[in-house]
C-alpha cells in the first residue's frame, strides 16, 4: 500500500506540474485604443491552448521603438511585437526573425506583400491594414462635406461662432505628409524621400497660410484631435480610421465620413501601412517556436479576421473577411475603402524611418518664425540624413 500511495502521489505531482507549467509568450504593442480587443484575442487563444499564456504589455507608441531596441540589446526582448510595417526599415536593430513563407496564410490579400517582404524575405505577419487618414464631419454642423480645400475655407468663414472648425494634430508628421503628397505626388515612391524640395516649401507655406486664416488651429495637437471632435466642439476632423469606433460611440449617426479634400485639383493623399506581428531577437529560433507558430496561425484565422473591423475599425488582411465588409460594411465604410485605395503605401526603409522627427521639428521651427520655409526644408533634409546615419550605425553595432 505504501508503494502504491507513493506512486499515486508522484503521478499527481507530475500531472499538477504539467498543468501548472505553461509556455509564456510576451507580446508588446502600442495599440492602446484597441487594447481590449488584443487582450480578448490573447485570452481566447489561451482558452484553446491552456498550455500557452500570453502576457501583454502596452508601450506608448513613441516609446515602442527605443524600448524594444534596448530590450533586444539587453537580451530581454518579448517574443512578439505588434508594430507598423514601416518599422521593417530598421529590422536589423530589432534582430527580427524571418518568417517562413509557409506560416503566412493563403488567404492574405495579395497587396499586403509590399508591407511584409524585405529583399524577397518576409519579416512579419500582417493582421490589419489601412492606418490611413479620412475626413470626419459632424452632420449637426456641416450639411455637406467639402470636396476641395477652397470649399473648406469658405465654410470656415461661415461657421457658427459657437463651434471650432478643424480638429487636426497640427504638428503630426504623418498628417503633414498627406498634404505634402498633394504638392509632390512622387514623394515616398521609389524611396524618393528628399525633404529639401520646392514642393516641401509650398507645403510649409500652405500650412502657414491656413494657420493665419484660422482653418488650421495651431493649438490643436494629439489630444485635441482625439477628444475635441467627438465632444461636438469641432465641425471637422482629419484623423485616422483607428478613431472611428470611439467617435461613433459619442456622435452616433451624426458622424459623417468623407474623402480628404483636394488642393487645386490634387488630392490630399494619406499614407497607409499594415500592422504586423513580428518576432524580435530571433524568437522564432528559440525553444518557444512551436507556441509562436500556434499563436500566429490563430491570429490569421478567418474567425479572428471577422472581428477585426467590427471591434477595431481596422481593415482585416484576410481576403474573404475583407470581401464580406466590402459587400456589407455600410455607408461610412465605403468612404474608408475609397480613401484606402487612394492612399500611398508607406515604404519600409531606413530613409522613411528618418523623416518623421525631422519633419515635425522643421515644421515647428518654421511656424514659430525661427526659420524661413526654405531654411526649414534644408533643416529637415539635413536632420533626416543625420538620423539615417544613426540608424545605420546602430544596426551595424548591434550586429
Amino acid at each position: 500500500m505504501k508503494f502504491k500511495s507513493w506512486l499515486l502521489y508522484i503521478v499527481l505531482c507530475v500531472t499538477s506540474f504539467n498543468l501548472w507549467a505553461k509556455t509564456e509568450l510576451r507580446l508588446w504593442h502600442s495599440q492602446g485604443y484597441t487594447k481590449s480587443f488584443w487582450q480578448a484575442i490573447a485570452d481566447d487563444f489561451s482558452q484553446q491552448h491552456p498550455d500557452i499564456k500570453i502576457q501583454i504589455s502596452i508601450i506608448p507608441w513613441k516609446s515602442l521603438n527605443p524600448s524594444l531596441s534596448q530590450a533586444v540589446f539587453s537580451n530581454k526582448a518579448p517574443e512578439m511585437v505588434l508594430f507598423q510595417s514601416d518599422n521593417l526599415g530598421i529590422k536589423n536593430i530589432f534582430k527580427l526573425s524571418s518568417v517562413p513563407s509557409s506560416l503566412l496564410s493563403d488567404s492574405l490579400l495579395p497587396e499586403l506583400d509590399f508591407f511584409v517582404y524585405q529583399n524577397g524575405v518576409p519579416y512579419g505577419i500582417p493582421l490589419t491594414h489601412g492606418n490611413h487618414l479620412v475626413l470626419y464631419y459632424n452632420k449637426r454642423i456641416v450639411e455637406k462635406p467639402a470636396a476641395s480645400w477652397q470649399e473648406l475655407t469658405e465654410q470656415s468663414k461661415m461657421l457658427d461662432k459657437q463651434y471650432k472648425f478643424l480638429a487636426f494634430d497640427y504638428y503630426s508628421a504623418y498628417g503633414f505628409v498627406s498634404f505634402l503628397n498633394a504638392f509632390d505626388p512622387k514623394f515616398a515612391i521609389s524611396n524618393n524621400l528628399s525633404l529639401d524640395t520646392p514642393e516641401m516649401i509650398k507645403t510649409l507655406e500652405f500650412f502657414k497660410k491656413n494657420t493665419d486664416n484660422r482653418v488650421f488651429d495651431i493649438n490643436c495637437g494629439y489630444i485635441c484631435a482625439r477628444e475635441a471632435f467627438l465632444t461636438g466642439e469641432y465641425a471637422y476632423a482629419i484623423n485616422g480610421d483607428w478613431e472611428y469606433s470611439r467617435i461613433y460611440q459619442e456622435l452616433g449617426d451624426d458622424l459623417g465620413v468623407a474623402l480628404l479634400p483636394s488642393i487645386s485639383g490634387k488630392p490630399i493623399v494619406s499614407m497607409k501601412s499594415a500592422l504586423l506581428l513580428v518576432f524580435p531577437n530571433q524568437s522564432l529560433t528559440s525553444n518557444k517556436r512551436d507556441a509562436l507558430i500556434k499563436f500566429s496561425e490563430y491570429v490569421q484565422s478567418k474567425a479572428v479576421a471577422k472581428r477585426v473591423y467590427h471591434e477595431t475599425q481596422s481593415m482585416p488582411t484576410h481576403s474573404e473577411a475583407m470581401q464580406d465588409l466590402v459587400e456589407n460594411g455600410g455607408n461610412n465604410f465605403k468612404w474608408f475603402i475609397q480613401q484606402l485605395k487612394m492612399s500611398k503605401p508607406m515604404p519600409s526603409s531606413s530613409e522613411m524611418a528618418s523623416v518623421w522627427d525631422s519633419i515635425e521639428k522643421g515644421l515647428e521651427l518654421y511656424i514659430t518664425g525661427e526659420l524661413s520655409a526654405e531654411n526649414a526644408a534644408k533643416y529637415m533634409n539635413k536632420k533626416a540624413q543625420y538620423e539615417k546615419r544613426k540608424i545605420t550605425a546602430k544596426a551595424k553595432n548591434d550586429n
